[in-house]
Formats: C-alpha cells, structure tokens, sequence
C-alpha cells in the first residue's frame, strides 16, 4: 500500500494500511497472474487492444469498430474508456454533470491517464462488417476523444460457491483499514458466476469482489460480535447483483459501492446494526440500492442520521456519479412514532444526480441530498416493491 497510513489522534492510532483491507480471503478466485486490483501505477501493465471503438451511442446495443481481424463472436472483452483530457475533462462532466454544482472532482480522475476511468465488460454477438452488435448497452456513447477501445480480460468463469457456513475467531478490532485480513471470499477476475446461501460468521469483509461482472451473491447472511470492515462489497464490478444480503453484524461499510461499481444493485437486503447505503467514491455510478430495509440505531436530539453517507478518499471525489439511484427504502426507527418527530437522513454533499424514490419509514422523514437530486414518494411506499424486478419484466416482454 506504499505509505498510505491510518492516522486517529483521539484513538493513538498511526499504523500502516493492511494488505487486506479490500483485498484477499480465505477463498479465493482468480486467474493466476492477474491483477485484478490495480493500485499502485508502477505495477500497471498496458491492457492488450483488440479493437478501437469509433462509433456508438449510449443505450445502444451496437458499435464500429477499425479493425476486427482480432475480434470473434462470443469473445467477452472489456470496453474500457480514458481521461485523456485532463481535470475539465468531458468526460468527466458526462460522469458528473456540471463542475460547478459540487465542490470538488478528485485528482485520481485524471492523474493516471493511462488507466481506463470506465469499464464495461460485455459479450459480442454478433459481427457485420465493421460493425459489432454487443449483449449489452452502451454506458456511455463511444466518444472518440475518450479513446473507447476493446481490450481482452483474462478471467474464470463459471465460479459457483454455495451453502456453508464460515467463521473466524472474534479477533480484536484495531482500527479501519488496519483489519487483520479474517476475510471470508475474494472473488477476483470471475465472469457468469454465483456465491449462494453462505453465513459468515466474524469476518473483518465478508465477501470482496474486484473487476467481476455478470455474478449473482444471494442469501447472504453476515454475523458476530467482531466489527467488520465490508459484508457484502461491490469493488471494481459490472453487472453484479447482490440478493436477500442480511447484514446483523456491525461494519464500516455495510452496503457499498466501491472504486469503479458500474451497473450494479442491492436487493431485498435488510441491515440491523448502524446501516449506511455507502457509495465510495472513485467513479463508480449508475447503481441501484432496491428494497432495502435498514433498522437506526437510537438517534440524538437533533434526529438526523447519515444513512446514505458517502465514503472514500478525497482523492477519488465526488461520492458517485449521476443517476445513482435509491428505491423502496424503508427506514425503521427506534423513536417513538409522531408527527413531529421528523428523522432527517443525510446523504452526500457532492452526490449529483441522484434519483431517490419512495423513501419511506416508521417515522417521518426528511432528506438531505444534493447536488439537483431527483426526489419523490418520499414517506411513501411505492407502488411497485422492486424497480429491478418491474424494469426486468418490462425487458422480457
């Protein structure tokens, strides 16, 4: 981690960052060789291109590309996109809207040029000329001056883990980011795979995961007195979705998205102990928290509550980008019931564009998001329980 170090003057804590703080576990998935977290740049290896993408537009399923002699129907690669523009980037004003309604756009946005700043992995179809027809829609249009291109990824597919229990001993808790690496799996490198019906049992991360796409974590029990770092975490993912995760344990970060989560969702999850939504900064964006029931703690006089606090360094700031989206989120307190005993639940500063709909809970509430949130139902249960669910029907018509 070079010298990258936790500093807690009121806790008598200056001690390096661990290796295991996002990364390893006891299980663990990945192709050998591969890196699938790339942190520090002097070990970064430059990705091999199979193809520049010259054309295409988000929400299509179609791109042109200027050279094919390297593709093959049902290659999965990556379409990776770069900041090569700098800190007033359009790209980064296509991840975050306008500049000047938040504070800050941090420096690792464009510090590494050379690094792709978004990543989608898809399968191809299908090829006509030039032209590729891909399984999924564009993120974002292929903007030449982004320089989109094809690469190839190295990763196992098929990973299935399911039904066992997992536990460590209830070690001492030293502080965040100096965990001991008691973590239950690390899924690294996997395409078209799933982890089902696991508890885990005094992890300090219950399950991480980094530059995976298209898995399924469902059924997911995280327990024990030991206080956790992650649960259930979504690092550098694509197309990855986390079902019936049950959060009774006490963590930092009990729901996340991570560095690069694209694409991803939250559903039917339920967190007993100190619940935060986070979204953890570095570029990750167009994420779903969907149908998720969250238990506060006792709240102080003033009755607010940081439920959807984002975290991560400064560096890698804004806490998400546009149209991060909140949906069916029930809020259970511990005060007692009144009208005016109004719960404000606070978000981010510098979370733009987010979409927060039908916030609702055993007591009012009131909601501070910004920059230009949209917003409605609030202290309202939707009519439709999961938008994952009613936007999966409407596609399989």
């Amino acid at each position: 981690m070079n010298d990258k170090r936790q500093r807690e003057r009121v806790n008598n804590i200056d001690l390096p960052f661990s290796l295991y703080a996002w990364t390893g576990g006891y299980l663990w998935a990945r192709v050998p060789g591969a890196r699938g977290k790339a942190y520090l740049k002097e070990y970064d290896r430059p990705s091999e291109v199979l193809a520049n993408v010259i054309g295409g537009f988000r929400g299509t399923l179609s791109v042109k590309v200027d050279d094919v002699r390297r593709l093959r129907v049902g290659d999965v690669v990556k379409l990776e996109w770069y900041n090569v523009e700098g800190e007033n980037s359009s790209l980064l004003r296509e991840l975050y809207g306008d500049p000047a309604r938040f504070s800050t756009i941090g420096s690792h946005h464009w510090s590494n040029p050379n690094r792709a700043l978004v990543t989608q992995v898809t399968k191809i179809l299908s090829l006509d000329g030039d032209q590729l027809q891909l399984a999924d829609p564009l993120l974002i249009d292929a903007n030449r001056d982004w320089k989109p291109k094809l690469v190839r990824w190295e990763y196992l597919e098929h990973v299935s883990l399911s039904d066992f229990t997992l536990e460590f001993p209830n070690g001492v808790y030293i502080a965040h980011h100096v965990e001991e690496g008691y973590n239950g799996i690390y899924l690294e490198g996997v395409y078209d795979g799933f982890v089902r019906n696991i508890e885990i049992i005094n992890a300090d991360s219950g399950i991480l995961t980094d530059d995976v796409a298209n898995v399924t974590l469902e059924d997911i029990t995280t327990s024990g007195l030991h206080r956790a770092h992650y649960t259930v975490h979504m690092g550098s993912v694509y197309n990855v979705l986390a079902k019936r995760v049950r959060v009774e344990n006490t963590a930092e970060h009990p729901l996340s998205f991570n560095t690069y989560a694209v694409k991803s969702v939250y559903k039917d999850c339920e967190v007993f102990s100190y619940p935060i939504l986070d979204q953890h900064s570095g570029a990750n964006h167009q994420n779903l928290f969907d149908n998720i029931r969250v238990h506060l703690p006792f709240l102080d006089e003033d009755l607010t509550y940081p439920l959807f606090g984002g975290g991560g360094a400064s560096y890698w700031k804004p806490s998400h980008g546009r149209f991060s989206t909140l949906y069916n989120i029930e809020v259970v307190t511990r005060e007692e019931p009144h009208i005016n005993n109004i719960v404000t639940l606070k978000g981010p500063r510098d979370g733009v564009q987010s979409r927060l709909i039908g916030i609702h809970g055993t007591s009012p509430l009131k909601i501070q998001y910004g920059p230009d949130a949209h917003m409605e139902q609030i202290n309202q249960k939707p009519r439709y329980t999961s938008l994952y669910d009613l936007q999966l029907k409407e596609r399989q018509k």
